[in-house]
C-alpha cells in the first residue's frame, strides 16, 4: 500500500470519527421530551395558555438560574476556605447565604406550578393534579448512584 493511499484511508478514517462524535448530542436527546412539552401535552395547552406558559418559563428560569450562580459563587468562596489563613466570614455565614438562595429556587419552583394552575381551565385540573403526582419524577435529578470502594487490603 502506498503513502497516499494509507494517508488517505487514514484521513477519512479520522474525519467519520469526528462526524460520528460531534452527532452524538443530536441524537442522545431524540426521545426525550422537555418539561414544557410534557405540560402541554398533559394539560393540553391551547395556543394562548402556551404563551402564558412560555413567560412563566422564563421568569422561572431567570430566577432558578441567577440565584444558581450565586450559590455557584458562594460554593467557591465557601470551600477556597479550606485554603485560606484568613476567613474574611465565618462559613456559617456563607452557609446561611447558600440556604437562603437554595430557598429562592424552591420557592420559584413552587411559585411557578401555582402560575401554570392559574393557567389551567377547569376542565384541565384533574390533569394538572396528575401532573403533581409526577413532579418529582419529571423535575427532580436522579439521586446519585452509591460508589463502591475497592476494599482496603492490608500490606502486613
Amino acid at each position: 500500500m502506498s503513502k497516499t493511499k494509507f494517508l488517505t484511508i487514514s484521513c477519512l478514517l479520522l474525519l467519520a470519527t469526528n462526524l460520528a462524535l460531534i452527532s452524538i448530542p443530536f441524537f442522545r436527546n431524540k426521545g426525550k421530551k422537555s418539561p414544557k412539552h410534557l405540560i402541554v401535552k398533559k394539560l393540553q395547552l391551547n395556543k394562548e395558555q402556551v404563551t402564558d406558559l412560555e413567560v412563566s418559563i422564563n421568569k422561572h428560569q431567570e430566577t432558578v438560574q441567577g440565584a444558581g450562580k450565586e450559590i455557584r459563587a458562594l460554593k467557591t468562596n465557601l470551600y477556597q476556605r479550606l485554603t485560606d489563613s484568613l476567613p474574611s466570614l465565618p462559613s456559617d455565614s456563607l452557609i446561611q447565604f447558600i440556604n437562603t438562595q437554595q430557598k429562592i429556587i424552591e420557592e420559584a419552583h413552587y411559585n411557578h406550578f401555582k402560575e401554570i394552575k392559574a393557567i389551567c381551565t377547569p376542565e384541565q385540573l384533574p390533569h394538572f393534579r396528575e401532573l403533581v403526582k409526577d413532579l418529582s419524577r419529571l423535575f427532580v435529578p436522579p439521586p446519585m448512584k452509591k460508589r463502591r470502594h475497592a476494599p482496603k487490603q492490608d500490606k502486613n
